[in-house]
Order: C-alpha cells, then structure tokens, then sequence
C-alpha cells in the first residue's frame, strides 16, 4: 500500500528517501510545492539538474495546470499582478483540483523525470528547436535553457502535457 506523506504542501506517493536505484511518485498544485519539490529531488539528482527540474515543474503548474500563457505571464509580470493571478486561478474551481505528476526514476545509468499536467497541452517544437540567441522577452526560455543545461533529452507527449526529462550518469 502506497503512504501518502504531505511535506511542506508536496504530496509524496511514498516516503521521501534517498532516491537511488528506484521510483519516486510525487503530486504538486503550486508554485510554492514545485519550488519545494525541486530542492528535494535535486539532493538526489547531479547539480546542472536543478535548474531544469525546477523550471521544468513550474511550467506544468503555470502554463500547463493554470493555462497561463508565455504572453498573459509577460503582460502580468510588466504589471505586477503575476502572483495575484497565481493565487486567483489556484482558487478557481476551473483549476484548484488539478494537480502536477511527477514520477522520478534513478537506475545506474539514468535519470528519468516524467512530468504530467493536467492542463491543455501545447506545441513544445516552438520551444524545443528555439536558440538561445533568438530568444526575446520575459519568459519563454524555460524549455530551450533546460534541455541545454540540465537533461541529455527532452520528450514532449503529443498533446503537449507531459515531459521526459533524461540525465545520463
């Protein structure tokens, strides 16, 4: 039987351990949880993984759970209401059952993060295939700075809500 654990607002499927050679299911809703998250996984993970996993789990809350667009989180971020949008859509009946997925998978050769959202899904070529040098404004970086810093790939389901995430030890 599966022991449901709450951790500083993370659901943990089992008890958070020292990830070694096994599977770890974890459940978020919020930024806050993902920033939480992110810090846990990363004591298991090599260092350059951090910076994807979080951005990586901020994203699938964000844009995915809280369908906020690259431009509406510009537009907000310009305005300052950002946080204010954050906190009204996880109050919004339309999003605050959602929650964000995360299977981690440590074997001897690999690393695997496979992040589900409950969102609408999107295009990731767009994101996937961008340089770096072309990238402009506030957002958008995200997906093209992980995958070149953090993961050896990256893996978008078709429709878009989910990531594969793979570091090679």
């Amino acid at each position: 039987m599966t022991a449901h654990v709450k951790t500083k607002g993370v659901v943990f499927e089992q008890t958070p351990t020292e990830i070694k050679e096994n599977t770890e299911t974890f459940r978020i809703r919020s930024l806050l949880e993902a920033g939480n998250l992110a810090t846990k996984l990363a004591e298991n993970c090599p260092e350059v993984m951090h910076f994807g996993i979080h951005e990586l789990l901020i994203n699938a809350v964000e844009h995915g759970n809280l369908e906020i667009t690259s431009s509406e989180k510009s537009k907000l971020l310009i305005e300052n209401k950002y946080h204010d949008e954050i906190f009204k859509r996880l109050n919004d009946p339309k999003y605050s059952q959602r929650s964000v997925q995360i299977l981690l998978k440590k074997d001897s050769e690999k690393i695997s993060l496979i992040i589900t959202d409950q969102g609408n899904g999107f295009n990731p070529e767009a994101y996937l295939n961008h340089s770096l040098k072309n990238l402009e404004g506030i957002s958008g970086r995200g997906i093209s700075l992980s995958k070149e810093i953090s993961f050896d790939s990256l893996q978008y389901s078709e429709k878009g809500n989910q990531v594969i995430a793979v570091t090679y030890l």
